[in-house]
């Protein structure tokens, strides 16, 4: 008996560290990959960013032979999706994307046009349901508040620096059009101050997707 219990106590032993390395490896793996999420502002403010597209479009089981098409249709109108927030909001209420009260319309403007566009390029891609198009769409907003608490705990908040980026910016333009006259000075306020608002705006968009998030996990 003596003898069977020091061979296992031998034979753990000897197995202890290999155990042991196996956990701090996986535990290096974990630092790695959280170190490795990508925090760029090509990612958290694009609105169809190319990696939560494909993990949807893989998820959704879409024929893999279209995901080109549809992250090309979709990268092409990223860049237009302010444009078109600010027309619609535009016709309600030239003012309504600065009055924080209207805010609310504001949000349900960007989420219609965000829908809109997703819609489009998904049907012309054979996809018609309109149930599975809102899905996958909220399945890719769900990843970028996910991948945006990352960035967040890991410091890694790209917004911080574009503001800081855009306040330089518009002191560089205030010294310039103090030489010119007052209309540019107005257009250039108007320009800066919707940036801004714009940034401000995303950053509390992802945070409270995050705290629906929490919610719906607590629930």
């Amino acid at each position: 008996m003596n003898h069977l219990s020091r061979k296992a106590i031998s034979s753990a032993l000897v197995l202890l560290p290999s155990l042991l390395f196996c956990v701090v490896d996986q535990e290096e793996k974990k630092i790695q990959d959280e170190t490795s999420v990508e925090c760029s502002k090509s990612v958290l403010l694009s609105y169809f960013p190319k990696e939560f597209v494909v993990e949807t479009l893989k998820k959704f089981k879409v024929p893999k032979e279209k995901w080109e098409e549809i992250n090309k249709k979709l990268a092409e109108k990223d860049s237009k999706v302010i444009d078109l927030v600010q027309e619609k909001a535009s016709e309600i209420d030239p003012n309504l994307l600065k009055d924080p009260q209207k805010r609310q319309v504001a949000v349900k403007i960007f989420r219609e046009t965000l829908l809109n566009i997703f819609s489009e390029v998904m049907k012309a891609n054979g996809i018609q349901d309109p149930k599975q198009i809102e899905g996958m769409l909220d399945d890719i907003q769900q990843q970028k508040a996910q991948r945006f608490a990352q960035c967040m705990r890991l410091n890694k908040n790209p917004f911080d620096s574009n503001l800081k980026k855009s306040n330089y910016t518009q002191e560089k333009n205030n010294e310039e059009d103090d030489e010119g006259d007052d209309d540019d000075d107005e257009e250039d306020e108007e320009e800066f101050d919707f940036e801004e608002e714009k940034n401000n705006n995303r950053v509390n968009d992802e945070k409270n997707k995050l705290k629906n998030l929490d919610k719906k996990a607590s629930k």
